[in-house]
């Protein structure tokens, strides 16, 4: 098991220690996921997903895209796929 230390900065940001982002197999621009349970958190790299694999769950637009929406809705959708695979374990 690894421990290590990391400060949260006055705009409430955290550096993840490089041996962290390592072990999470993740870089820069990649997704993280915080599990709050009580007074612990588990972080975990986010599953890696292509555009392609969403398709189909905004509804076709009959205006212009609101972003923030697609966003929300690809944000919503990786937990869930995330939290199916770790009820799958």
């Amino acid at each position: 098991m690894m421990v290590m230390e990391a400060r949260i900065s006055k705009q409430g940001q955290i550096t993840v220690p490089a041996k962290v982002r390592s072990a999470l197999g993740v870089k820069e621009g990649d997704a993280i996921l915080f599990y709050v349970e009580g007074d612990q958190v588990v972080v975990k790299g986010a599953p890696k997903r292509k555009l392609s694999s969403i398709i189909g769950v905004l509804p076709k637009p009959n205006r212009p895209l609101d972003m923030a929406a697609v966003r929300e809705a690809w944000a919503r959708r990786v937990v869930e796929e995330y939290q199916d695979q770790l009820n799958k374990e």
